[in-house]
């Protein structure tokens, strides 16, 4: 009886996460691997717990058990601080989602996250990546409507003659969106401005 009440086991929860489940008393406890856990401390703003996994030598390119990296987490969520930790600690500035091919630099694009884009540009983010859908950070900034960003963007010399995989460029995207300012800075940006 003794054997069930306390019994350690690995259990496989998906290929990419392993978990270490404890039974006492008949109830499971779950501890995520360190890894994962670094990547669910950064989203759950712990910034104190994540320093110290980075501290302590914890690999900072890892991604938790749906297949995202830390540094597309914290800049998720606009963790410019995190983001340049990550990046200190050597962490890959164009590491994408597993599923969707999705940066850094395209999810804080898509945010508005004006910080967390100038710590990955100064890192030497590319600016041009295409994520499952062909979109690039740029294309997903006038989605969303992120003028501030695509002005970034443009000045730092994206190329705004990329196509997704459906055939937009970000013009064309540009043209769908209802703010002005922001045709009016790709009508600029294609005539050479």
């Amino acid at each position: 009886m003794n054997f069930f009440r306390r019994l350690t086991a690995i259990a496989f929860v998906s290929m990419a996460m392993m978990m270490v489940v404890t039974l006492e008393g008949g109830v499971a406890h779950a501890q995520m691997p360190p890894d994962t856990q670094f990547v669910e401390d950064i989203r759950d703003k712990k910034y104190g717990d994540s320093m110290t996994y980075l501290v302590n030598g914890g690999p900072p390119n890892v991604r938790d058990y749906n297949g995202i990296p830390a540094i597309v987490a914290a800049a998720k969520i606009g963790e410019a601080g995190m983001v340049k930790e990550i990046l200190k600690y050597g962490g890959n500035v164009n590491m994408a989602t597993k599923k969707g091919r999705v940066t850094a630099l395209m999810q804080g694009s898509a945010r508005g996250y004006v910080m967390v884009i100038a710590v990955l540009m100064t890192n030497n983010a590319d600016m041009d990546a295409q994520d499952d859908l062909g979109q690039t950070a740029l294309i997903k900034a006038v989605q969303e409507g992120k003028r501030e960003i695509v002005g970034y963007l443009i000045d730092a010399g994206a190329d705004i003659y990329i196509s997704d995989y459906s055939g937009y460029t970000a013009n064309d995207h540009a043209q769908r969106n209802r703010d002005s300012r922001i045709k009016s800075m790709m009508k600029k940006a294609m005539a050479g401005q």
